[in-house]
Order: C-alpha cells, then sequence, then structure tokens
C-alpha cells in the first residue's frame, strides 16, 4: 500500500525540496503538493468524502500563505466529517519562530506536530516509525 502525503505550502521551492526528500525517503509514496490551500480543501473534499476513504494520509501544512493561512485552513478541516479527520496526522511545516505559532499548534487537536522547515530525513522517518 502506498503512503499517501499531501505538501501544501505556496512555497514552490519548498514542495519540490518535499517531494524529492519523500520520494527518495519513502518508496512506496504517493505524494501531493498545492500551493493554494483551497486547491487542497477541494481535494481533501474529492477524494475524502463518501464511502471510499482512502488510507491514513499525512499532510504537512505551513502556516503563513497569502490567501489562506494554515490556521485557516485547520479552520476549514474541523468542518468536514469526523471519519476524514481520522484519516489525517497533520504536521505543521513552518519556517516561524513565533512561539505563539508553536504553541497554537500544541493546542491543535488535528495537530501532531510542529517542524521547521526544511523537512529533512530523520524527522520524516520518525514520523513513519510513529504511524506503524
Amino acid at each position: 500500500m502506498n503512503q499517501k502525503i499531501l505538501v501544501i505550502d505556496d512555497d514552490p521551492i519548498n514542495n519540490m525540496l518535499c517531494t524529492y526528500l519523500i520520494k527518495k525517503t519513502i518508496k512506496n509514496s504517493e505524494i501531493y503538493c498545492f500551493e493554494q490551500p483551497l486547491e487542497g480543501l477541494e481535494h481533501l473534499i474529492a477524494q475524502y468524502s463518501g464511502d471510499y476513504i482512502p488510507p491514513p494520509t499525512l499532510l504537512f501544512l505551513d502556516i503563513n500563505m497569502p490567501e489562506m493561512d494554515g490556521w485557516e485552513f485547520l479552520d476549514e478541516f474541523k468542518k468536514m466529517e469526523s471519519l476524514i479527520h481520522t484519516k489525517f496526522k497533520i504536521y505543521i511545516l513552518s519556517s516561524s519562530i513565533n512561539p505563539a505559532d508553536i504553541e497554537k499548534a500544541k493546542t491543535n487537536i488535528f495537530v501532531k506536530g510542529f517542524l521547521s522547515k526544511p523537512l529533512n530525513e530523520r524527522i520524516l522517518l520518525e514520523i513513519m516509525d510513529n504511524q506503524k
């Protein structure tokens, strides 16, 4: 079974780096990158609603994005069916060093952790090990 991974970040370079690292580290991965959070939400609605629910999915979410930030994305995610919530392991992947962002991530029930950019192989392997 392929590990499904979504990256939602307005930075195309970060998305390219994440894709490269994930493909290198997790051989059987299915990666989707979205530079627009609304496109990511539309993907979730299209792929995770109804009778078919894909296997558990990792989602790496940036905080600071122009049209919709990561917190607004999580507010919209909260409105989705609870069965969808159970299929995601969401990690904030941000360059923010603001303690308020880190604390807000810790208190959000959907966020499993706060990671500093760039994503690295050690962290990715730890996340994968924790999913087993």
